[in-house]
């Protein structure tokens, strides 16, 4: 996210929708929902407390700050909007619902490959209810997302469980279509993203494309 603000957030000319990243969640069980909305929310607290470390905790005034592992969100502006996140996920849309109190819609990867996506509209819907929610409702080829990409695709491992290189194809050239970037959060080399599938291999360092078999810079993450 840091990468992303620092090359394409903030810039100049950057209109509003960039100051309100319009995420899809596909790695429910990830925490990437808490994740990115942990990054606004420390990085606003930046904007007006300097002084905050990678927890979101303000520290005493004049005293330094630990280095330590956690990334400090970059300061956004004060009147920065919120992310505005969409989640699917077939399995766990329950478990989403209980850990980050928003809607997640069920659908399957072979349902997203045909075109549907979460209402935008649930995006912002926070639960109240006790009871469960999901939304199933989908929108195939939204006139919503057409009129407004997706800035980021987060998948997980879970994507090597697509066995058939054809299904893969069709799911990864489909969220081409409606998204620019694809993060894929896995513990080793697979799912393997070829050429031509609609997606280009970007170098988070040198931001700038690379080959799809580069694991230079690829962003590790040790226990």
């Amino acid at each position: 996210m840091n990468k992303w603000y620092e090359h394409e957030g903030n810039q100049p000319d950057a209109d509003a929708k960039l100051m309100s990243p319009l995420v899809f969640d596909m790695a429910c069980v990830q925490a990437v929902t808490i994740s990115v909305l942990e990054w606004w929310h420390i990085g606003k607290l930046q904007s007006t407390s300097p002084n905050i470390n990678s927890s979101g905790s303000q520290l005493p005034s004049g005293q330094v700050q630990p280095r330590r592992k956690g990334i400090v969100p970059p300061s956004l502006p004060a009147d920065a909007h919120p992310p505005v996140i969409l989640a699917a996920d077939p399995y766990t849309s329950e478990a989403y619902r209980l850990r980050t109190s928003r809607l997640c819609s069920s659908l399957s990867f072979r349902e997203i490959a045909e075109g549907a996506v979460p209402p935008i509209a649930a995006a912002s819907n926070e639960i109240s209810s006790p009871s469960p929610v999901t939304t199933t409702d989908a929108e195939p080829h939204s006139s919503a997302v057409e009129k407004r990409p997706i800035d980021m695709v987060f998948c997980s491992f879970a994507l090597h469980l697509i066995e058939d290189p054809s299904e893969l194809f069709a799911l990864l050239w489909e969220l081409s279509t409606k998204s620019k970037w694809l993060i894929v959060i896995a513990p080793h080399k697979k799912p393997e993203i070829k050429e031509g599938w609609g997606w280009t291999k970007w170098d988070p360092v040198k931001w700038a494309p690379c080959q799809m078999l580069d694991q230079q810079n690829d962003i590790l993450h040790e226990r």
